[in-house]
């Protein structure tokens, strides 16, 4: 049978003694035009201006298809490839061929490496994938079909009656039948896709061995004996009519640990804190690309099961089938604890069961083993002191996916839930460090150390691993059934516990008031019974240090940077002799600062040289810093600590600024200057500076897009130039042109607006200090200008160039650019980040300080890329990643990557 999947042609093989007959069906799936940030001269699709982190972009995907044999054993359009069922379509580790990966960034569609997705596929993630089909994709990226349903033509189709749990309706035609796609090798993670001979499902999965909960092989097909009816205890071992299969033996009912799901003949045992196919809940189904951890599907493992082995999430502290790494079994009757093999169970563990049997559990905390063996946790709460409760208390205070720990010393929760130390490390204050600090003493439990206040702990009571008897409490290191004098009594019953309410983080200034910080924040101090905290890398302290935001719309000048906060703020970090940050100062800051009296929420901000502007929400600008030259626009040349209304400016769109000038474009699609104009790049005609705005000349109206150079603060006539991309698609430049920056085949000063020759369909533009770059419709990127480092990307550096010429590697697939004082970047659909020109300070980001005259990978970006395009400065670069954090690289001379040094990065490096 054929299905036609918007363009790409597959051969599904349905093998399944419920089908009697072949239908076929067609099917469409959209197709994606490419998504991703730009700079603030970048025009978003539909026309609209994007500013900085904004969207932009509007890349074909073109269109094509590919097809597959009937004749492979795997059958479902895929190869096998050592052994595993692949898509060679789309798969870039395996693209158009077993082996042939793709380069780093680069995405696999029609059987081939690029940076955009083609064939009707969408790019989801890092890879594209047909929405039409994909039930974790379906009809969109990220829209998941719901627990037993199938995608067909792009929705979510309901499961067919009678289908039990964990199953999904499978359709050929009017015909359908119900399937578990978990195990099924003949629709082993979708409807249709068969497992090569040899092979079997295991969690979605076809592969040479069962993994996961379903860990054993009965029959060719891999099965939970914990809880298979059919294979319980072993294979063919069938509980007889009527009993369900419970822990691998066969009863009248579930085990309290075990949930029942189904019924009647249909009635089976899951345990719903780990079982993907009833996590949570029965019948509740992870997808192919999630775990169940405590209950819940997760894409990573968290809380007390940490450590992913298998596509099930452990506790490698006392698993003896994953024994302090995944895999390593523990042989006969030895059982695991403290991650090691050994006859008997170490301190702070009990041993429940018995002979092979036998297993370790730390009681105190584990949720499947709480105050006894075998006394499960319900679903969503925690093991908290032995006692099964919706909240944690005593010690370890704070709840973390399932796991009652204590932020200050946890180092796989430092500060906050799921904060990891680096290998090494150990968390002391919440904090990560490379030793304990002063007050708490470095216990080894399992292969972790922890910093441990020996004082008032009651597992660790003096030194490490003196463990109080039940029911008395640890105070000054001494066991006893009360507090000595001067320490606090927190919890009641076998929870108390003895602490200073004075300077414990978790029952800070009274019991049971914990230090809780802020999203993206670190608990670290309780000071006279008051908290304090401090942001993750990355992101910036705001509103009078309680709340840790992440910057948006950051924007790099000179020689120091500002951000927008979500609740539209202004921060700003850097060098600031003439009160360029804006926050009532003249002194430079390696971190950021809020900048003062903003007389409304801010929706874009302009850095120059030495002066720093923002666009409000009401249309209004406002300036502060440098006004030598009428920087501020305020019809006076007084600096300004703090910012000042610009004069006659309402409906602002977009704002930029260069050397000592700024330009605006506003809402009817004209362009203002105001400022230094001694090259002519106010565009009105002469080389006078203007203390107010002023209409350049010629573009009153039709124009979408601005650019206005970046000073490099060393070499005259950089930051001196501006440009404008109008509606029609053409590129209009002015000001100075000693390098053909202006891109009129000319080298002569311009002092109004002049032509880019031959340059149309332009859907987005920048300006570097003595260059200029522009993207087209088609994804291509062209630059011109001075090229003696080679920014303007034509792979040799030296000349320079008065027309547009292309940069090599870029004709297609790009979605927004950026360009510094004397470097350029570009981000592909692939969210791949490419820079090239002067790195003499770090400001490519590729671990050196080497020139690249053509494009050129960052280095130590996140996994997946970035989000939208970079900001650059003089010799520096800042960009935000998906999760809000803010990176820096380059130079850093006063401060201004706000990573509270001033040390050059030259790889990317959070603020802090």
């Amino acid at each position: 049978m054929i299905l036609g999947l918007g363009g790409r042609v597959t051969t599904v093989v349905l093998l399944s003694a419920a089908v009697a007959a072949l239908g076929c069906g067609d099917s469409d799936s959209s197709t994606s035009t490419g998504s991703g940030g730009s700079s603030s001269t970048t025009v978003g699709s539909g026309g609209g201006m994007a500013g900085a982190g904004g969207a932009g972009g509007d890349m074909p995907t073109g269109s094509g298809g590919s097809a597959s044999s009937g004749g492979s054993i795997c059958g479902s359009g895929t190869t096998d490839c050592d052994g595993t069922c692949v898509d060679t379509a789309l798969d870039p580790k395996n693209c158009g061929a077993c082996g042939n990966a793709c380069p780093a960034g680069e995405l696999c569609s029609m059987s081939a490496c690029g940076v955009v997705c083609l064939g009707g596929t969408t790019q989801c993630g890092d890879a594209c994938k047909d929405t039409s089909i994909d039930p974790a994709n379906c009809g969109t990226c990220g829209n998941a079909c719901p627990a037993g349903s199938s995608c067909e033509s792009g929705a979510c189709q309901p499961a067919a009656a009678g289908c039990g749990p964990g199953q999904t309706t499978c359709s050929v035609g009017a015909n359908q039948y119900c399937a578990n796609l978990g195990t099924d090798s003949q629709n082993c993670g979708g409807c249709g896709f068969v497992c090569p001979t040899g092979q079997v499902c295991s969690g979605g999965q076809c592969g040479a061995t069962c993994t996961g909960k379903t860990s054993t092989l009965c029959d060719g097909s891999c099965v939970d004996t914990a809880s298979d009816n059919l294979n319980c205890g072993g294979c063919g071992h069938a509980c007889p009519a009527g009993q369900v299969c419970s822990g691998g033996t066969c009863a009248a009912t579930c085990a309290p640990e075990y949930a029942t799901c189904g019924s009647g003949a249909a009635a089976h045992c899951a345990d719903v804190h780990d079982d993907p196919q009833n996590c949570g809940a029965c019948g509740v189904v992870c997808p192919a690309e999630k775990l169940c951890s405590n209950g819940s599907c997760v894409s990573h493992c968290g809380g007390f099961f940490d450590t992913s082995c298998n596509g099930l999430c452990v506790d490698t502290d006392a698993d003896e089938q994953n024994c302090g790494a995944c895999g390593n079994v523990c042989a006969g009757e030895l059982v695991c604890s403290g991650e090691q093999c050994g006859p008997t169970c170490g301190a702070g563990y009990t041993t429940c069961g018995s002979g092979e049997g036998a297993y370790c559990a730390k009681l105190q905390n584990d949720p499947e083993n709480c105050g006894a063996c075998g006394q499960a946790c319900p679903v969503g709460e925690a093991c908290s002191q032995g006692v099964c409760a919706p909240a944690c208390n005593g010690i370890n205070g704070t709840l973390c996916g399932g796991l009652c720990t204590n932020l200050i010393n946890d180092p796989k929760n430092c500060g906050s839930c799921g904060f990891a130390c680096a290998a090494g490390d150990v968390c002391t204050g919440g904090l990560c460090a490379k030793t304990c600090a002063e007050g708490s003493s470095a216990c080894t439990v399992g292969a972790t150390t922890l910093c441990i206040d020996v004082s008032v702990d009651p597992q660790n009571c003096g030194s490490c691993g003196h463990a109080c008897p039940q029911g008395e409490v640890c105070s000054n290191g001494t066991c006893g059934n009360s507090c000595q004098m001067g320490y606090d009594t927190c919890g009641v019953g076998s929870s108390a516990f003895c602490t200073y309410t004075d300077n414990d983080p978790n029952n800070c200034g009274a019991c049971g008031y914990s230090c809780e910080p802020p999203p993206h924040g670190s608990a670290t101090s309780c000071t006279f019974g008051a908290c304090g905290f401090t942001c993750q890398p990355g992101y910036a302290k705001v509103n009078n240090g309680n709340t840790c935001l992440p910057l948006k719309s950051i924007v790099a000048g000179s020689h120091h940077t500002c951000g927008i906060t979500e609740s539209g703020g202004v921060m700003c970090w850097g060098y600031n002799s003439y009160g360029q940050l804006g926050d009532g100062t003249a002194t430079n800051r390696m971190s950021p600062v809020a900048v003062l009296n903003l007389s409304g929420p801010a929706v874009k901000v302009s850095v120059g040289s030495l002066s720093t502007c923002a666009a409000l929400a009401n249309g209004k600008v406002q300036c502060w810093g440098y006004n030598g030259n009428g920087e501020l626009g305020n019809n006076t040349n007084l600096n300004s600590l703090t910012p000042v209304d610009v004069q006659d400016l309402t409906d602002i769109v977009d704002i930029q600024s260069g050397l000592l000038f700024t330009c605006v474009l506003t809402s009817a699609g004209a362009v203002a200057c105001w400022g230094y104009n001694a090259y002519g790049q106010l565009g009105n005609g002469t080389n006078s500076n203007a203390i107010v705005p002023g209409i350049v000349s010629g573009l009153d109206a039709g124009v979408k897009a601005i650019a206005v150079s970046r000073a490099t603060g060393n070499q005259d006539g950089t930051g001196v130039h501006a440009c404008a991309l109008t509606t029609a698609g053409t590129v209009k430049c002015w000001g100075y042109n000693s390098h053909g920056e202006v891109g009129d085949n000319s080298t002569t000063t311009r002092y109004t607006p002049v032509d880019v020759l031959g340059l149309s369909g332009v859907a987005g533009i920048t300006a570097g200090g003595l260059h200029t770059c522009a993207r087209t419709n088609a994804g291509a990127v062209n630059c011109w200008g001075y090229n003696g480092h080679g920014q303007v990307g034509t792979g040799t550096a030296g000349d320079q160039f008065p027309t547009y010429v292309p940069v090599v590697g870029l004709s297609t697939g790009v979605v927004a650019i950026a360009a510094g004082g004397a470097h350029t970047c570009a981000l592909t659909q692939a969210k791949k980040t490419l820079c090239w020109g002067y790195n003499g300070w770090g400001g490519l980001g590729d671990g050196t300080t080497t020139d690249r005259p053509a494009p050129t990978a960052v280095q130590g970006l996140p996994a997946g890329g970035l989000p939208g395009i970079v900001s650059m400065g003089h010799y520096y670069t800042l960009a935000e990643t998906a999760d809000g954090r803010v990176l820096g690289w380059g130079l850093n001379d006063y401060g201004q990557l706000g990573d509270g040094t001033n040390a050059t990065r030259y790889l990317p490096t959070p603020i802090h």
